[in-house]
């Protein structure tokens, strides 16, 4: 039966030791044999033992980390320490190899979290002004005829706060997505400008005049 063997009583070195001879003892493997010599354990945390290699070493790596080899290691460090063990090999020769390996592994954690959120404000704020198009053709279908000034200013009065909602929920999803909310804001402006058979220039400066109003109030 094997020691229940406590994180604090666990000399790695002379597991790692019995390890590799409890290999040799067993069925011929050079390959899993020279993998397992050239390793060195460096801690363990949790349930994960970390093993290194040095760089001109990393070649035996994978002999370490194959289904049929990592298996087997594990149920000899079971036999040996009464822990179902994991394993991770690093290149290095030290713990402080460990500790920049996990150190990077953050930072790339971090950064992918971070596109990711990026990505989903992206799309958020993309969703706002393709939203924001569709309610302004439903808005220029409803109205009957623009064959009056008064049909044309009232579609003017009222795509702009359709317009100016989107563009602040769209900025607040995504702040540094200028060229995105340029895009779409010009693209709504230059239909309203069509619909309504005025320069867009004219429109684009209407709607920034407005824009600024409600800021004010």
């Amino acid at each position: 039966m094997p020691d229940e063997t406590t994180h604090e009583q666990l000399d790695l070195q002379a597991i790692w030791e019995d390890l590799n001879r409890v290999l040799r003892e067993g069925a011929v493997n050079r390959a899993l044999w020279d993998a397992a010599e050239a390793a060195q354990p460096l801690t363990l945390e949790g349930d994960l033992l970390v093993l290194a290699l040095s760089p001109e070493n990393m070649r035996h790596a994978s002999y370490l980390t194959t289904d049929i080899n990592r298996s087997r290691l594990r149920q000899i460090l079971h036999a040996r320490t009464g822990r179902r063990l994991d394993l991770r090999v690093i290149p290095g020769t030290g713990p402080e190899d460990w500790e920049r390996t996990k150190a990077r592994e953050r930072q790339v954690e971090s950064e992918t979290e971070r596109l990711a959120r990026t990505r989903a404000a992206y799309q958020g704020a993309q969703a706002v002004w393709e939203q924001a198009t569709s309610d302004l053709a439903d808005m220029m279908g409803s109205m009957r005829s623009r064959t009056y000034a008064t049909a044309r200013a009232r579609l003017l009065s009222r795509s702009f706060p359709l317009i100016a909602q989107a563009e602040e929920k769209a900025r607040e999803l995504e702040p540094e997505a200028e060229a995105t909310h340029e895009k779409y804001l010009n693209r709504l402006l230059d239909k309203v400008a069509d619909w309504i058979e005025m320069p867009d220039s004219v429109v684009a400066l209407e709607y920034l005049r407005y824009a600024a109003s409600q800021k004010r109030t």
